[in-house]
């Protein structure tokens, strides 16, 4: 079986900058969903990745529209557009439970998407702040 969705946009993180914690949700046997992704980097790595998820988020070829919050400098949350429907800023995990029920194959889409959003990371930018330290 191939690596989680979530597990495969962590290990892209790890290429292009160093990543403290990371947490995602769901967290499926199968690995094939994902709804949102909340990660830190290092500080001196934030503007780089703020920059690669960015441009990267707009050029992957996927059909999940992401958003990129970095509510402190070097924390990150990435999700698909529609979890803003339902106000992500008091509770994510609530947030995701809604987006669920209202999108039942969205976090099947944005799993698969989140893949090619790494592949798109690993291509795009190999010579990243991680390449340097």
């Amino acid at each position: 079986m191939n690596a989680s969705a979530s597990a495969t946009f962590s290990k892209a993180l790890d290429c292009i900058a160093r990543r403290g914690w990371f947490s995602s949700w769901p967290s499926e046997v199968d690995g094939g969903s994902l709804l949102y992704a909340a990660f830190h980097v290092h500080p001196e790595d934030a503007d780089a990745v703020s920059s690669m998820l960015e441009s990267s988020s707009l050029t992957y070829g996927g059909q999940t529209r992401w958003v990129i919050l970095r509510p402190k400098q070097n924390r990150f949350v990435v999700f698909p557009e529609e979890l803003n429907e339902f106000n992500t800023t008091d509770n994510l995990g609530k947030a995701a439970v809604l987006l669920r029920q209202a999108y039942p194959n969205l976090e099947r889409q944005a799993g698969a998407d989140i893949r090619r959003f790494s592949e798109h990371l690993y291509a795009a930018f190999p010579q990243s702040p991680r390449g340097a330290a």
